[in-house]
């Protein structure tokens, strides 16, 4: 089976590392693998044919050559032996149209992979939107009514889809997975003098800066007397911003960088605390941070906000995540210290490449 993968991201990205090729790299009928995506600040260098998708400045442009160039791929390589992976509602809408462009094409194979509620997320921060929802939700509806499977990434974001558009039976619950070994982690933060802490992931509307802050602010607050040792690793177009929220907040020793899902083991494998941080609205409660399946393979203590994914109601009668109301972060040393992570073992087969990789390859054989 040849896999051409749509994905409006750098190649460099996380999800396109630890979500897909992590994935299809073990399965073992996928003979040939092609990616389009914006090439032109990797840092990555990917062994398969890359098409860049950002050969102009220009938004107009860049998507007019991003459909003219998947309408080429589907005249090419539309067959029994190949199938399109649509990571993203946006390449969902370049699909759309390029498999309609002059004349229609129905014969090809696609799972569609929208990784979280497109509509509902730029509703949430621009109220203009609306006005347009009626012809994007036909196009999303049509393009789950003809996909070979869509992917979703909690059980929440199942009940959502399939309300909003029907089509129960297409779903299937790909967590958000990690790529990282399971690592064998056995400290207890009451007992140890120097802890490192750690906050990966971009910053925006619903990874709010000012909450990571109050997070980190209470740490300091309730281990006084501990040395603390903060890891910040966000995309360098927040450094300045990040910088002057976090220099005076008292910890001993603060890294502030931007690396690849590569290079995560390295420094993971020295931290104590993974900080995750969503805003709760309707688009990101059904949300499964990739973060947090990290921290978790990682045997981390994590600290997250109530609401998102599925596993708050096993993380609080466990004991084994400490779960805070967003907004709120009230949180005891106490508390904290009674995190149990290796109690997290129990959710780790649901969270790892594994599944996924077992799920896609029962897709793929069924085309």
């Amino acid at each position: 089976m040849n896999i051409i993968l749509l994905a409006n991201n750098n190649c460099d990205h996380p999800i396109l590392r630890s979500q897909l090729l992590d994935i299809y790299e073990q399965i073992s009928i996928v003979k040939n693998i092609k990616i389009f995506c914006d090439n032109n600040k990797s840092h990555e260098v990917l062994t398969y044919p890359i098409e860049n998708i950002s050969k102009s400045k220009y938004h107009i442009l860049k998507y007019l050559h991003y459909t003219l160039d998947v309408r080429r791929a589907i005249i090419f390589h539309s067959s029994d032996n190949t199938c399109f992976h649509i990571r993203g509602f946006v390449s969902g809408i370049v699909f759309f149209v390029a498999s309609r462009l002059f004349i229609k094409r129905t014969d090809v194979k696609y799972i569609y992979d929208p990784r979280g509620a497109f509509l509902e997320e730029k509703t949430e921060v621009n109220s203009s939107v609306k006005y347009f929802s009626f012809f994007l939700k036909y196009i999303e509806k049509n393009i789950i009514k003809n996909s070979e499977k869509t992917i979703v990434t909690s059980k929440k974001f199942m009940r959502l889809f399939s309300s909003v558009y029907g089509y129960k039976e297409k779903y299937i619950v790909n967590y958000n997975s990690s790529s990282l070994n399971t690592l064998e982690r056995n400290f207890s933060l009451g007992s140890l003098q120097v802890i490192n802490i750690i906050y990966m992931g971009t910053l925006n509307y619903w990874h709010n800066l000012n909450e990571i802050v109050n997070i980190l602010k209470r740490l300091r607050l309730v281990m006084p007397n501990k040395k603390l040792n903060l890891y910040f690793l966000t995309q360098n177009r927040h450094h300045n911003h990040v910088r002057k929220a976090i220099s005076n907040l008292g910890y001993d020793n603060i890294v502030l960088d931007y690396i690849s899902y590569r290079e995560i083991p390295s420094i993971i494998k020295n931290m104590h605390i993974g900080i995750s941080i969503v805003r709760p609205t309707k688009s990101s409660k059904i949300a499964s941070p990739i973060k947090i399946s990290d921290y978790i393979k990682s045997g981390l203590v994590l600290i997250a906000n109530k609401g998102i994914g599925d596993f708050d109601d096993y993380f609080i009668n466990s004991k084994s995540a400490l779960l805070y109301d967003y907004g709120n972060p009230s949180f005891s040393y106490s508390d904290l210290i009674q995190v149990k992570p290796n109690l997290n073992k129990k959710i780790i087969n649901k969270l790892s490449v594994s599944k996924n990789i077992s799920n896609l390859t029962s897709i793929i054989k069924s085309i």
